[in-house]
């Protein structure tokens, strides 16, 4: 099976003309979900899950799980087949979940797709400018008629999805009464899980993200009315109601038994941070300089380095190594040793060049870490570890070393740290947290 990431890119123009990005709005005072714990936010708790808490309730993640050992590569015709099969996961949102999961393919290219099962085939079905009412428009089959043709362009069917990583949100909600917004919008994402549900039939599960901070976005924007903060607050507020429900039973997000209404539903990684303040439960912030200055960019799509799409890339990669559910079958493992190694796998033309950068597992981290290098390092070379103001923690020079691998024991206290790795030829450096 050949294990491709194809993705849309989204074309950006050189307009020379800036957008007025809004970088004195670096905070809200609004706490992330998942350090709001069991406080309130106009009568919604927070915590990503039930009673205020960030973790997947046992039961929820037993179905969950159930379905991930359960999948099995499928043909066109939906047929187990593990040498012309595969376990698709399709990706779907406009261009800000275009840009985060191209950035995690780029990710996937750079390392060679180390680790992850040859079953499994992540592709993008995302497309700009495309948001949550253009998905649920029934007067109109333009968005499903760009799925279709893009998914036989690829080779691919309906029957053959059975993962899906979803990010959106809604232009037609501009109201600034946060009531009207939460249950138009919360309607509108039910209409939008149960279409799936009827298009895709091996549908199981669909991770979900909602936008991050988008204080600084351009209020000129055609979209600010509606994407602005406090709107991209309100959107994630959504995400962690409709799991809730379908964990407390709302028939209409049932996902067992006979006739499911939508698939098994939880949190992708969550992305929104109070601008500038870091979040107490893994310290993310977004800072101005982060976010795209032109026109079309708008000071809310992420610059395309590292730093900045570069971080949402490594949160949907830890996401999927460590998510109890998700890495069940996005891991290789024995599950998948009937899938035969892909040899004939080659790089799409219409991806960019990957970044070469620096992978950390896990992270956050606690005691021991892997560091993973985009390529083969030889010879001598120095691992460096500072704290957020600079200062060094820990320095250790390697020699006759042929490694793209480094694991670490390391003793840290709580924080945010950089590593870097310096050879000969290059420096590479990214930042971890200990937790």
């Amino acid at each position: 099976m050949k294990k491709t990431f194809l993705a849309s890119i989204l074309a950006i123009a050189c307009l020379g003309i800036n957008a007025q990005v809004q970088c004195w709005n670096d905070s809200t005072g609004l706490i992330p979900l998942n350090d709001l714990g069991t406080g309130y936010y106009n009568g919604m708790q927070g915590g990503l899950y039930l009673s205020g808490t960030n973790i997947m309730p046992l039961s929820h993640k037993k179905k969950g799980n159930n379905y991930s050992k359960q999948f099995k590569p499928l043909d066109s015709l939906g047929n187990i087949n593990y040498e012309e099969g595969e376990i698709l996961m399709l990706a779907f949102g406009a261009s800000i979940a275009s840009n985060a999961i191209n950035a995690f393919g780029d990710s996937l290219v750079t390392y060679d797709f180390e680790g992850v099962s040859n079953c499994v085939s992540i592709k993008s079905m995302c497309f700009s400018g495309k948001d949550l009412d253009y998905m649920i428009d029934t007067a109109s089959d333009n968005y499903w008629d760009g799925v279709r043709n893009r998914m036989a362009d690829r080779g691919d069917t309906y029957a053959q999805v059975q993962i899906a990583w979803l990010m959106q949100q809604s232009d037609g909600d501009s109201t600034d009464d946060f009531l009207t917004y939460f249950n138009s919008v919360s309607a509108k994402y039910v209409t939008l899980l149960q279409m799936m549900k009827d298009s895709f039939p091996n549908l199981k599960q669909i991770f979900i993200s909602g936008m991050h901070y988008t204080g600084y976005m351009d209020p000129n924007h055609d979209r600010y009315p509606s994407f602005s903060n406090p709107h991209d607050y309100w959107g994630n507020l959504v995400i962690r109601d409709l799991i809730v429900r379908q964990i407390s039973g709302d028939p209409a997000l049932k996902y067992k038994g006979i006739a499911p209404a939508v698939p098994w539903l939880a949190w992708g990684p969550y992305f929104w941070a109070d601008g500038v303040n870091p979040r107490q439960t893994d310290l993310l912030s977004w800072k101005c300089e982060q976010f795209r200055t032109d026109l079309t960019g708008g000071g809310f799509h992420l610059i395309n380095e590292p730093e900045s799409l570069g971080v949402e890339a490594h949160m949907l990669l830890n996401f999927f190594e460590t998510n109890p559910v998700a890495k069940t079958w996005y891991l290789d493992g024995i599950l998948w040793a009937g899938c035969p190694e892909d040899t004939t796998r080659k790089e799409n033309e219409n991806l960019p060049l990957p970044q070469k950068s620096l992978l950390v597992y896990p992270n956050p981290a606690h005691n021991d870490v892997l560091i993973k290098l985009p390529e083969l390092i030889q010879g001598e070379f120095t691992v460096e570890i500072l704290d957020e103001i600079g200062r060094t923690v820990t320095f250790d020079r390697y020699s006759n070393y042929n490694t793209v691998s480094i694991p670490m024991s390391i003793n840290l206290t709580k924080g945010l740290y950089f590593i870097s790795v310096i050879s000969s030829t290059e420096k590479l450096i990214t930042k971890f947290i200990v937790q």
